[in-house]
């Protein structure tokens, strides 16, 4: 059984895991408080490097490394996340690519297959329908996934979803082999 990674990004960044014997996990990272961010703001530290790049670079490596065991050496074979395709607004688009690209350089680094799933697909997957909002993605997150506790986050059931999305692409990848 393939080791999944789940990652909706953003400032908050829901995540969800099944491991290699097949438990599945759940949570959120906080990649800044918003007074962390302010402070960089005023010292144009947004502009040069945002403060969310480097923290989800350090939760993806100490997430690889916290679930290495003696006989696991690569914890996530196979890693997804949300494709938010656009954005009204210039700097939250810069920060979704930015965020992408800390985890292109993750997987490229750990040698991790990754794909990206867009958003009206998730959502429909999710609850069969595209346009579905936040509460509904938790209340099918709740029912698809009775016993993992995300605490009715809606990043942390974002990303179950996606992770269910990833179960369903990696089958159809093997069988197509």
């Amino acid at each position: 059984m393939k080791a999944l990674l789940a990652l909706d990004l953003g400032t908050k960044t829901g995540w969800a895991y099944r491991d290699c014997k097949g438990a599945v996990t759940a949570g959120c990272w906080v990649l800044a408080k918003p007074d962390e961010i302010t402070a960089a703001a005023k010292l144009r530290k947004d502009r040069t490097l945002d403060v969310r790049i480097p923290a989800l670079y350090r939760n993806l490596r100490d997430f690889w490394n916290n679930n290495r065991g003696s006989n696991i050496h690569n914890p996530v074979d196979f890693l997804v996340f949300e494709d938010v395709q656009f954005s009204r607004y210039t700097m939250q688009t810069q920060l979704w690519a930015s965020l992408r690209s800390a985890v292109w350089l993750f997987c490229y680094n750990y040698d991790i297959p990754r794909d990206c799933c867009a958003v009206g697909t998730l959502k429909k997957f999710g609850t069969g329908f595209g346009n579905a909002d936040k509460s509904e993605m938790i209340a099918a997150a709740t029912e698809q996934f009775p016993g993992v506790d995300f605490k009715l986050d809606d990043n942390a059931a974002d990303a179950l979803h996606l992770l269910k999305w990833a179960i369903t692409l990696t089958k159809q990848m093997a069988k197509a082999k």
